[in-house]
């Protein structure tokens, strides 16, 4: 018979590999298959996006293309996540929150005119154009994904400085594309017996690898420089994705403390669903709150393993002097 020991007695790491069990069993982590479908899903949105703006650019002069160096990205929206796929917390079916950021030529009428026939060419399910929201909104579902698309219209300096961001990125993705092919091959030469043995490179694990670092640094950041010249909608659309930005730089870099955030947020998002508290339309806390609660354990206790930051979670939430507010930065006057 197992010898029963004390809470005290049981590793903080111990009970992050039983909570990470928990999010399993209770499917709270999405399948790498699942993933995939979501990467792909929104590669052929990015597409669809690019051919749409294409449709509706007005026929540039000769002098225009001689003085724009960059017509094509410029014209081109840029499609960012936010929420939880954004955060890396969502479940396999959670919705994927999207902005487009969309070049002076597009207006809002188009996104929820022609950019709807487009979906409906593409054969989407449960389209629902929902115009007159607060937050504007297009739901629709693609390859069973659900997509909740805003849009937001921007300046050409704005969308000028987006495609220079742009080429930064894919620099820096092509870089590390190179290094993880040197260090797989490095690797699999320092563990060959003899020479005469032929290197073999698992196309589909480096695959999954780039993949990986193409969600890391695909997300173009939107500064509040951003925001100069838009109207209160578009305000609001683009808020989402500068939230989420914002929780995911406050947390950092560093895996093991990303890792313990994300799991640390799945179990009180978990938590929340089961005792009925997970919906802002019923007066409680929505993901983005939750989210902020738990960023702010973890910006206080950095090294903090996912089962202590759970513990402190709930001792200090418990304890908060509300409405006192939770707040992540200084305010700004």
């Amino acid at each position: 018979m197992p010898q029963l020991r004390s809470r005290n007695q049981i590793s903080h790491a111990e009970l992050t590999s039983s909570l990470m069990e928990v999010s399993t069993s209770r499917q709270l982590i999405e399948s790498t298959d699942g993933i995939q479908n979501r990467r792909q899903v929104m590669q052929r949105l990015n597409s669809m996006l690019g051919a749409w703006s294409e449709s509706l650019t007005p026929t540039a002069s000769y002098a225009d293309m001689l003085t724009s160096r960059k017509t094509k990205e410029t014209n081109h929206p840029y499609l960012l996540s936010f929420g939880s796929y954004r955060l890396g917390v969502h479940t396999p079916d959670a919705d994927v929150d999207c902005l487009v950021l969309a070049p002076p030529h597009i207006q809002r009428h188009d996104f929820f005119d022609s950019w709807i026939t487009v979906l409906k060419n593409a054969e989407v399910d449960d389209l629902h154009p929902v115009a007159t929201a607060y937050t504007p909104v297009v739901k629709f579902s693609m390859n069973g994904i659900k997509i909740d698309m805003v849009f937001a219209r921007i300046t050409s300096l704005q969308m000028n400085w987006l495609a220079d961001c742009k080429l930064r990125l894919e620099q820096a993705k092509m870089k590390e594309q190179v290094k993880m092919k040197e260090n797989s091959i490095d690797s699999e030469s320092e563990q060959a017996p003899s020479t005469e043995i032929v290197i073999e490179h698992n196309d589909h694990d480096l695959d999954d690898g780039l993949g990986e670092i193409a969600d890391k640094i695909a997300e173009m950041v939107v500064s509040d420089d951003m925001l100069i010249g838009l109207d209160e909608t578009s305000v609001r659309c683009v808020n989402g994705v500068r939230v989420s930005q914002y929780l995911l730089a406050t947390v950092g870099t560093n895996p093991t403390r990303l890792e313990n955030f994300r799991l640390t947020l799945r179990i009180v998002k978990e938590w929340a669903r089961v005792h009925g508290l997970y919906s802002n339309v019923l007066g409680f806390l929505g993901g983005v709150n939750w989210a902020i609660l738990v960023c702010w354990v973890c910006k206080e206790n950095p090294n903090a393993k996912a089962s202590m930051l759970l513990n402190l979670f709930f001792r200090t939430f418990a304890n908060w002097t509300w409405p006192h507010p939770v707040l992540l930065a200084k305010q700004q006057h």
